[in-house]
């Protein structure tokens, strides 16, 4: 492999920890509308034009990229098409710049040496667990004092509800469970299952019922027959009934029943009228959708009633509702050949728990994932330290 000059390696070194916060911190206040992902994509940009060595930049397949900037295109004409031009922008900015932080993170970490690929890796891993733990002494303080205020209020339950789900990393809960996801796909790769347990925990804890439907499923694959050995069913049990512990323990007994048995205003029959939508929304335009920012713009026309809510929490349904069946073939095609890439260095788990989120959630836009498949795909197979170098996965 050919050796970087390590002042240039420090460059990009330096530049992928700068975008690895900014898509880590997504929620984060904007100084004069500008965000730390929004700097960091900037210092990125200007290291890589400034440090000067083109060669090393240089890719050696442009299939994936051009597709990606061919979907790009795609999407412009939309602008045409809505009648909101300004919540156009607003989608295709956000769009566009999680693809170029894909992007940027994998000529990035290709151009690190081994030892840098996974002292990165390392920290990624380690920094996002922090986060995460300090969002949920967050959430919980916030539970907290909204128990203090709003238990002499009728419904109260749902305005405690919304206090768990408050996150300074994200718009809610539901994404971190999805963050936790991918944690958990790292864990299984690279460092022998380590907090495998500890993030199905929090998912719980949470109360995101996607986030639990995937992640269990997630924490069985990676296990798999192990499950049955006394280690990992003592585990297994001991989360539960620490799980069952701190719902007796925060009185969230009432919020936790609710939750797994659909009662919330927008429950399954909630989201299946949302989904029925997007998907008459595809049937006047099955070609071509509704163009980007198209479900949201044409929701009040179809909306009879319910929680007002403007996205189909269902990535399939969005898809197929703003690009119609065209740009669904052509995003398919992206991620399919972005999964070769990941399960080439036994990663493609990765995107499956993205596509499994996405049967009930809109995640079309998250920073976070997008770096980290940049990132990933970008990541050399041979190296062999476990810490030192990588553990072999619970399941071969």
């Amino acid at each position: 492999m050919k050796t970087i000059a390590p002042a240039k390696t420090n460059i990009y070194y330096l530049a992928l920890l700068l975008l690895s916060i900014g898509a880590i911190f997504l929620k984060t206040p904007k100084f004069y509308g500008v965000s730390i992902s929004d700097v960091a994509v900037l210092f990125t940009i200007v290291a890589l034009v400034f440090n000067g060595d083109w060669a090393a930049l240089r890719l050696k397949n442009y299939l994936l990229p051009g597709l990606i900037f061919l979907f790009l295109l795609y999407l412009l004409p939309s602008v045409f098409v809505v009648p909101d031009k300004l919540l156009f922008l607003k989608y295709f900015t956000r769009l566009a710049k999680s693809a170029l932080m894909g992007m940027l993170a994998y000529v990035l970490m290709k151009n690190l040496d081994e030892d840098l690929q996974f002292r990165f890796i390392k920290f990624f891993f380690y920094f996002a667990i922090i986060c995460i733990l300090i969002d949920t002494v967050y959430s919980f303080i916030l539970y907290f004092v909204n128990l203090e205020r709003n238990m002499q209020f009728e419904n109260s339950i749902w305005v405690i509800y919304a206090a768990l789900k408050a996150s300074f990393l994200y718009s809610e809960k539901n994404m971190v469970a999805f963050t936790m996801s991918l944690l958990m796909v790292m864990s299984w790769r690279f460092f022998d299952g380590k907090f495998l347990f500890l993030l199905w925990l929090l998912t719980l804890i949470f109360l995101s019922r996607s986030g639990m439907v995937v992640n269990t499923l997630l924490l069985f694959y990676f296990i798999g027959a192990k499950l049955f050995k006394p280690k990992y069913m003592l585990m297994l049990l001991g989360t539960l009934l620490l799980t069952v512990a701190l719902v007796y323990l925060f009185n969230m007994q009432e919020l936790f029943i609710n939750r797994l048995t659909l009662t919330q205003d927008l429950s399954m029959q909630g989201r299946l009228n949302l989904q029925k939508i997007g998907i008459n929304l595809w049937l006047e335009s099955p070609l071509f959708g509704k163009g980007l920012s198209g479900y949201e713009q044409n929701f009040a026309r179809h909306f009879t009633g319910g929680e007002y809510n403007p996205y189909p929490h269902n990535l399939f349904i969005y898809i197929l509702a703003e690009f119609g069946i065209v740009g669904f073939l052509l995003l398919g095609t992206i991620f399919y050949l972005l999964y070769q890439r990941l399960n080439k260095r036994k990663l493609g788990m990765l995107l499956v728990a993205y596509l499994l989120f996405g049967i009930f959630l809109f995640n079309l836009t998250e920073y976070h994932f997008f770096f980290l498949a940049g990132v990933l795909a970008a990541f050399t197979p041979k190296l062999t330290r476990v810490e030192n170098s990588i553990h072999t996965p619970v399941v071969s």
